[in-house]
């Protein structure tokens, strides 16, 4: 393989890394939006008119506004990565699997045919499993993504707690909780093109390898879980 042949490949990863950042940003603006909004409507006058403190958290908690500010960033977890720890959905578990089938067409032609385990390689489903549950940098995605939707929610409670305060004018208590949408869908955003380019680049590696032949393959660890790297 030439340096112009690396250079074709690294510009065919970064097209297709392209389309599922939008994608993803797009899922995660209107997550987090409609979350913005419930949160915006359970900070009432009820809510304001209870002592600060625990009386308040317990108010605003209790409200179904804030329980579905609460359920729709559940929903955008489960979105991003499948409803549950051991999910292989979700959106991002999905660009794991377009990288690989589209890297076994871009690796075919630069392995030579006695290097290659099958003649005709091709996407298979335990391929495709093996990516979807990847552990990347010793991560998997519920350990990179739950962590990211967890400080969501704590900094939303935390945003309730600050504009549900006696004295503190509706303006003001909205304007916490739009600062606190507006650093969320930055911190979700940032998290989520991290690990959608780290899996573009460490999909590609691994498909690499799971097209050569075992003797002529470098170190990886594969397991009954999965593939790491």
């Amino acid at each position: 393989m030439t340096l112009a042949d690396l250079d074709k490949m690294e510009a065919a990863l970064a097209r297709r890394l392209l389309p599922w950042i939008t994608v993803a940003t797009n899922r995660i603006m209107r997550g987090v939006k409609d979350a913005e909004a419930h949160a915006h409507k359970a900070l009432t006058d009820g809510v304001r008119e209870e002592q600060d403190g625990q009386r308040t958290a317990r108010r605003f908690q209790q409200s179904p506004s804030y329980q579905a500010a609460l359920n729709r960033l559940e929903s955008l977890q489960a979105a991003l990565i499948g409803p549950r720890v051991d999910s292989t959905d979700g959106l991002i578990r999905d660009a794991r699997a377009a990288f690989y089938a589209d890297s076994i067409t871009l690796w075919s032609p630069h392995i030579e045919p006695e290097y290659r385990v099958t003649p005709e390689p091709a996407p298979t489903k335990a391929g495709e499993a093996m990516m979807r549950s990847a552990i990347i940098h010793g991560y998997d995605l519920s350990r990179e993504i739950r962590p990211a939707i967890e400080t969501a929610r704590n900094h939303m409670f935390v945003a309730m707690n600050r504009a549900s305060r006696r004295g503190l004018v509706q303006r003001d208590g909205d304007q916490l909780i739009t600062l606190w949408a507006t650093d969320t869908r930055a911190r979700l955003v940032r998290k989520v093109v991290q690990v959608l380019s780290d899996s573009d680049k460490a999909v590609h590696e691994a498909t690499g390898w799971l097209l050569v032949k075992p003797e002529y393959r470098g170190e990886r660890v594969l397991t009954t879980g999965g593939i790491h790297f």
